[in-house]
């Protein structure tokens, strides 16, 4: 009897670690499996932009198909921005901004015609309501709304949620997109210009609840008058690289 309980003692400590072997090897299978992607921006719109689509992968491996990945709560990203071939920085990082959040526009009541330049965000100028020949309603920057979109919550699905990386404005030159972009009229930081022509590697950083990820992307820029800029998963061979780019902007 002694041996037996020897053995049933034995059995239930086998037990009890492989049942927490399987919790632990469970959780981490349902951890967050983030993947950046380039991806198309088709608005028609006088400006352009390139950007990234994050997808939190649902797939799960056999025989646990019947899981839910875990979403990757607060997930921030860092843009890095080098010139292409260099190892050093073209500007520091830069935190990005989901393009899923709101705006950072808070309405404000103006005199009119007055238009503050220096306080309208370049994307909201235009949202103006005439209350009467005094006044008139619009947004201007704000700060706290440009500091939520820098995180985003992104949920295990076929669909991407999309960071714009830079933007090639209509009549200011081309620059680094990110969450304090919109502090500027024209959008135009002039600490994040880039160069036309120009080509930069650009590395995309995500930091999540227990997760990160990361990928380099090349982004070609040509010359002001060719209003061409492209960002692609590989360098473009130099042929590629000369023709204008009409549908990834």
């Amino acid at each position: 009897m002694e041996a037996l309980g020897v053995v049933l003692g034995a059995l239930g400590v086998v037990l009890a670690l492989a049942a927490i072997g399987l919790t632990v090897a469970v959780e981490r299978l349902k951890r967050p499996r983030l993947e950046i992607e380039a991806a198309d921006w088709p608005r028609q719109h006088p400006w352009q932009f390139v950007v990234v689509h994050v997808f939190n992968r649902p797939e799960m491996p056999r025989p646990f198909g019947f899981l839910t990945r875990n979403s990757a709560e607060g997930c921030e990203v860092t843009l890095e921005f080098r010139r292409h071939g260099q190892s050093v920085g073209a500007f520091p990082p830069l935190p990005g901004r989901w393009s899923s959040r709101p705006e950072p526009g808070a309405p404000v009541v103006l005199p009119s015609p007055a238009r503050p330049t220096e306080a309208w965000s370049g994307s909201l100028s235009s949202e103006i309501v005439v209350l009467g020949p005094q006044a008139v309603v619009g947004q201007v920057f704000d700060p706290a709304l440009a500091a939520e979109s820098r995180s985003w919550d992104v949920a295990a699905g076929i669909r991407g949620e999309e960071i714009a990386v830079a933007v090639l404005t209509e009549k200011h030159g081309a620059y680094a997109w990110g969450a304090e972009s919109q502090r500027f009229p024209h959008w135009d930081n002039p600490a994040w210009k880039l160069d036309q022509p120009g080509e930069y590697d650009v590395t995309v950083r995500l930091v999540a609840s227990g997760v990160a990820a990361e990928r380099t992307f090349f982004l070609g820029l040509g010359p002001p008058h060719s209003r061409r800029i492209e960002l692609s998963e590989v360098e473009p061979s130099r042929e590629s690289s000369g023709r204008a780019s009409s549908h990834r902007s």
